[in-house]
């Protein structure tokens, strides 16, 4: 009789073991279930702007190339004011 006893409390805490990490398990599938969902938003979302991306990326090189034009002149500029500024202070 207390050998059934024991095995009805092994078995009771077993059950108990496992329907925890069953309970864990559900909650993880869950939350990778919610995540892959999120993945495949923000893959749309990216796939959505990729031609905004694009034109961006081409505007920012048109830019760099007329600051970079812009910044030649300036150093021409800068060159022939020196010059002037050295003759008049003399």
């Amino acid at each position: 009789m207390e050998l059934l006893s024991t095995y009805k409390k092994v078995y009771q805490e077993r059950k108990k073991q496992v329907g925890e990490a069953r309970m864990r398990l559900a909650k993880g599938l869950d939350v990778l279930a919610g995540a892959a969902v999120e993945v495949a938003k923000l893959q749309q979302k990216l796939t959505d702007n990729q031609p905004i991306l694009e034109q961006t990326q081409k505007d920012v090189e048109q830019t760099k190339i007329v600051i970079a034009k812009e910044n030649s002149e300036a150093q021409e500029v800068k060159k022939v004011v020196s010059v002037e500024e050295a003759t008049a202070s003399v």
